[in-house]
C-alpha cells in the first residue's frame, strides 16, 4: 500500500465530508495515471470503507487506435478487480459541432452525462472522478485569466452533487509516484503534452515557470487560495439566496418580482449574487450570463428609469417598474414562434433557429450492456425499430399527446408542461422529436415516450442529442 496517496485520499474524505463508508461508487476511468492511481486507492480503502466499486469509461471517438488501448486497458482493471464495467463510445467532433463547443467542452459534457446514466443505472451513491490539486491549480489560474468571479477562482471543487473528488489534495507528480511504486500500468494521452490549448499551456509552461522563477510550491499555494476562494463563494450563494427570498415581493410561473428598494442598498458584491441567483431560478441555468450582462442588471437597479430593460441570454428579460424589478416574461412576452417543423436526418442534424436549439441523431449498434438507456437532460437513447426513421424536430400542438417514460399511461402534452412548471410562454419553444406518423418520442428536456425505449431485444439504438445554439 501506497501511505502517502492513501492518506491523501483519506484526509480529503474527512476534510470535505466526501464519504460517509458503505457507498456504492462508480469511477470514471480514463486510462491515464491519475484515474488509475484512483481507482487502485479506492480498491485499498474498499474493505475497511465498505465501499462497492464499479468502473466507467468514455471513449471519445479521437486519437484512433490509441483510444481504443485506453478502453482495453480499462476493461482489463475492471475485470481483474471483479467489478462492474460500462463503456460508452462517443463521436465527440461531431458532438462538439453540433452544440458549437470546443472538442474538450463537449467531451466534458458527454462524460459528467454518461457518468449520471450508469450512477442511476447501478443504483450508485457518487461518481469518484481522478482530479487533483494540480487540476485545481490549473483551473483557477484558466479561470483567473479569463477574468472569472469568486465561483471560478474556486477551481475545482471537492465535491459538487453526486460528484466527489478523493484525491483533490493530491499533486499529479504524488499519483505518478503511487502508479510507478505500485506497479500500475498507465495510458499517456499525447495531446496532453502539446501546449496547443488554455489548460495545456498552463500544465506545461505557466505552473512550471510561477514554480521556477517566483515562488516554490506554487501550485500548493495556489491550490490554498482555490479552497478559500470555493469555501467563501459557497457562504456568498447561501446568503444571496436567503436575501432572495428576502426581497422577493411575488413570484410565479417562470417570473420574479424583487422590491428595488431592497436591492439598492445591498452591498454590490451582494447585490450582485442575488441578481445571479434570481436568473438562475428563473431560467435555471446562468453559464451564459457574463460579467457585462450582471454589470448591466446593476444599473438598471441603481440608475435605471421605469420602463428601462435589460434582455439577458435565453431570452429573460429583466424590466424596472416603479418599485419593482421583474424577472421573467411578465412584461415582455416573447414573440410568438408560430408553427416549427423540421424533418430530422438520421444520422444528421437540423437547426431551429425560431427554437433556438440544434438537434442531433445517431444511430449505432448495442455493444455494451446497460449502454442504451434514457439519456441526460439533454440527450436520450432509444430503441432504434421503434423510434422508426422517418422523424421531425417540431413544437408543441394542441391536442398533442404521449406516454411519458415510467409513468405508465398516456397523458396530454399540455398538462404534462403544466405538472413539470413549464411557463406557458415557454411551452411552444420547447422542441419535440417525433416519427412521422405523428408519434411523439422525446420532449427534449424533459421526458422520453415509454413506447420508445431500450429494451433487452434491442440490437439498434438511436441517440438524439440536443444544444443550445
Amino acid at each position: 500500500m501506497n501511505v502517502a496517496l492513501v492518506e491523501r485520499a483519506e484526509e480529503a474524505i474527512r476534510r470535505f465530508g466526501l464519504l460517509g463508508g458503505g457507498e456504492s461508487l462508480l469511477v470514471g476511468v480514463s486510462g491515464g495515471q491519475d484515474s488509475i492511481a484512483l481507482f487502485d486507492v479506492l480498491r485499498q480503502l474498499a474493505p475497511t470503507m465498505r465501499l462497492q466499486l464499479a468502473v466507467a469509461h468514455v471513449h471519445h471517438g479521437l486519437r484512433g487506435g490509441e483510444a481504443d488501448q485506453d478502453e482495453r486497458l480499462v476493461r482489463r482493471l475492471a475485470e481483474a478487480a471483479d467489478v462492474p464495467f460500462r463503456c460508452r463510445r462517443l463521436d465527440v467532433p461531431a458532438v462538439a459541432r453540433a452544440a458549437g463547443h470546443s472538442f474538450e467542452e463537449a467531451g466534458r459534457q458527454a462524460r459528467y452525462e454518461f457518468f449520471e446514466l450508469v450512477r442511476q443505472e447501478l443504483g450508485a451513491d457518487a461518481v469518484a472522478l481522478g482530479h487533483t490539486a494540480s487540476d485545481r491549480a490549473e483551473t483557477l489560474l484558466m479561470n483567473l485569466l479569463r477574468g472569472a468571479g469568486p465561483d471560478g477562482l474556486g477551481g475545482i471543487p471537492p465535491k459538487r452533487g453526486c460528484i466527489v473528488r478523493p484525491l483533490i489534495l493530491a499533486t499529479r507528480q504524488e499519483t505518478l509516484a503511487h502508479c510507478r511504486k505500485e506497479g500500475l500500468e498507465f495510458r499517456v494521452d499525447r495531446t496532453n503534452l502539446e501546449p496547443h490549448h488554455l489548460r495545456n499551456k498552463v500544465r506545461l509552461e505557466l505552473l512550471p515557470l510561477l514554480e521556477r522563477e517566483y515562488v516554490r510550491g506554487a501550485a500548493e499555494h495556489i491550490t490554498r487560495a482555490a479552497e478559500l476562494a470555493h469555501d467563501e463563494a459557497q457562504l456568498l450563494q447561501e446568503l444571496a439566496a436567503k436575501t432572495l427570498k428576502e426581497t422577493t415581493a411575488e413570484s410565479g410561473s417562470g417570473c420574479i418580482r424583487l422590491d428595488i428598494n431592497a436591492l439598492k442598498v445591498l452591498p454590490e458584491a451582494l447585490l450582485r449574487r442575488t441578481l445571479r441567483e434570481a436568473i438562475r431560478v428563473t431560467s435555471g441555468d446562468v453559464r451564459d450570463l457574463r460579467y457585462n450582462h450582471v454589470r448591466d442588471l446593476v444599473r438598471l437597479i441603481k440608475q435605471g428609469r421605469t420602463g428601462a430593460r435589460v434582455v439577458l441570454p435565453g431570452a429573460v428579460v429583466v424590466e424596472r417598474g416603479y418599485g419593482e424589478v421583474t424577472i421573467g416574461w411578465s412584461r415582455a412576452q416573447p414573440p410568438s414562434v408560430g408553427e416549427v417543423s423540421v424533418t430530422l436526418p438520421v444520422p444528421g442534424q437540423v437547426a431551429l433557429v425560431r427554437l433556438g436549439i440544434r438537434v442531433r441523431g445517431d444511430v449505432r449498434d448495442v455493444e455494451e450492456e446497460g449502454e442504451a438507456v434514457a439519456g441526460g437532460k439533454w440527450q436520450a437513447t432509444l430503441d432504434a425499430g421503434a423510434a422508426g426513421d422517418a422523424l421531425v424536430v417540431r413544437n408543441w400542438r394542441p391536442g398533442d399527446r404521449f406516454r411519458p417514460l415510467g409513468l405508465g399511461g398516456e397523458k396530454k402534452l399540455q398538462d404534462f408542461f403544466v405538472d413539470a412548471k413549464v411557463p406557458r410562454a415557454e411551452r411552444s419553444r420547447v422542441a419535440i422529436v417525433a416519427r412521422r406518423d405523428g408519434r411523439i418520442i422525446w420532449i427534449v428536456g424533459h421526458r422520453l415516450d415509454d413506447r420508445a425505449k431500450v429494451s433487452p431485444a434491442t440490437r439498434r439504438v438511436l441517440v438524439l442529442t440536443a444544444s443550445r445554439r
